[in-house]
């Protein structure tokens, strides 16, 4: 073998190792892209088969020359897999298996059973054109789309490669029989050479294709941040506009609620006091009943009024928790007393239960527990005829921190079908329409004093069974006021 061929065979050895080398490097910082993994892969088995084919100038064995052009196929393979990937095709085109499976028998073949030559370098030529050619057409097909600078130079050094291999083979097809692939000749020069640049320009055309694609994902990425920063501050801007349109909202429902109070509370007024004439007067038992029905409606229509401006209040965020020392046995016997009234004129009996040896004096907002039991108190009132009704305090735990306290009251009346409750307690948290599934507003009022006791830290209760009564308390843990309580 010519020193020449040798040193043009070693040197392409040495220039495929340190490609292979360097396509790993990229193939670590370029993985997400793809058929970066495919092609460097197929750098690193054309550099291993180049260097098979260099102990092949030594060792002229037929297993030798099979090795090295099989992984030189497998490459290439390779390189069109990752040109097809790239492109968004299925990579796999098991043709490509085939030609190159029968070019290496062929390989192997003629190194073992002829002294000619010739065969093989035509097959495995004929195969790597094949590859190389494709792969110029795969990308000239994305070149419709992508018209890059890395798109342009990958083609046109598969097109070179395709076209320098075809003419080998074109050449050994009608050349004198070949002993030697090694032999000085110049077409061995000539393609050593243009198969170690074709290989050279190969690869840095796939590093162009990677690198713009890195700087087209780049500016797409810029432009959607751009665009989501603007949306995001026409977002911003809208939030901005639709809570100055909610705030003016809640103000203007305030004010409503103010007006309609008071336009409903003065002929209510009105209406009780003359109800409480005429209960005053001689009347048939018939009209007595009668009497004690208005009255009793109109208180109840009273309470849904300050419970409906209650809520607007506790929603728009107005509503503060006081704090300031108070006798719980006194608000719960108070409370009771504004409801005796109502209570005997259905004929119930209204009773308190404060355990004895409980404390009494603590630290709170008075005015809110008091509302809070008031409407419990007025729901068992207004479905309870002719029962009981019982108010109950009772400590739960206590500690240094203060008392948990349950104040729970419990009647006899017609009680709430599960299904109510079912619908009490899956929609609380969306406000007052699942006020009209009870009668006279008792949704209206359960809603307010579960909101007014998540603001002191409480919670509601109810229990209920159709036709046997029901039963509702709350809990909340107040400071306690001395330690005598």
């Amino acid at each position: 073998m010519d020193v020449s061929i040798s040193a043009m065979l070693a040197v392409a050895a040495c220039f495929a190792i340190a490609l292979s080398a360097w396509s790993v490097v990229v193939w670590r910082t370029r993985r997400a892209y793809a058929g970066c993994a495919r092609w460097a892969a197929a750098n690193v088995s054309l550099s291993l088969g180049l260097g098979v084919y260099a102990l092949h100038a030594v060792v002229h064995s037929p297993i030798v020359a099979v090795v090295a052009n099989a992984a030189v196929g497998a490459g290439l393979i390779l390189l069109f897999e990752a040109t097809r990937e790239y492109c968004s095709l299925r990579p796999r085109v098991f043709s490509a298996y085939a030609a190159g499976t029968c070019a290496v028998a062929v390989v192997g073949y003629v190194n073992a059973f002829q002294e000619n030559l010739d065969p093989s370098l035509v097959a495995m030529s004929a195969f790597m054109g094949m590859i190389t050619t494709a792969s110029s057409f795969t990308l000239l097909h994305l070149w419709r789309t992508e018209r890059s600078t890395g798109v342009a130079v990958s083609a046109a050094a598969f097109a070179a490669a395709g076209a320098l291999l075809t003419a080998r083979a074109i050449y050994f097809l009608f050349a004198p029989p070949l002993t030697d692939v090694f032999a000085p000749t110049v077409v061995n020069s000539a393609f050593f050479v243009g198969g170690a640049l074709s290989i050279a320009c190969c690869s840095m055309g796939w590093i162009q294709l990677t690198h713009d694609r890195a700087l087209t994902d780049l500016k797409e990425a810029q432009t959607q941040t751009a665009r989501a920063a603007s949306e995001a501050a026409e977002a911003a801007k809208r939030a901005e506009s639709m809570a100055r349109l909610a705030e003016a909202a809640n103000a203007s429902r305030t004010e409503y609620l103010l007006t309609v109070n008071h336009e409903i509370r003065n002929p209510l007024d009105g209406l009780m006091t003359a109800t409480e004439v005429l209960l005053d007067t001689e009347l048939t038992p018939e009209q007595l009943e009668f009497a004690v029905a208005v009255r009793i409606e109109a208180e109840t229509m009273l309470k849904v009024n300050d419970n409906l401006l209650l809520l607007s209040e506790i929603e728009a965020g107005r509503v503060m928790i006081e704090s300031s020392p108070f006798d719980l046995r006194r608000v719960v016997e108070d409370a009771a007393w504004n409801c005796t009234q109502a209570a005997a004129d259905k004929d119930n009996h209204l009773e308190v239960d404060y355990a004895d040896g409980i404390p009494r004096h603590f630290h709170g907002d008075a005015a809110k527990i008091s509302h809070v039991l008031m409407n419990l108190l007025w729901n068992s009132v207004m479905f309870t005829c002719s029962g009981r009704i019982v108010v109950s305090v009772a400590c739960e735990e206590r500690d240094v921190h203060g008392a948990q306290m349950r104040v729970s009251v419990a009647d006899t009346g017609i009680g709430m079908a599960p299904e109510t409750i079912a619908s009490l307690s899956q929609r609380s948290s969306q406000g007052p329409p699942w006020a009209s599934k009870i009668q006279g507003g008792a949704g209206i009022g359960l809603f307010v004093s579960k909101k007014l006791l998540e603001l002191m830290d409480g919670c509601l209760f109810i229990e209920s069974q159709l036709g046997k009564g029901s039963k509702s308390w709350f809990t909340i843990l107040l400071p306690v006021e001395d330690s005598l309580s």
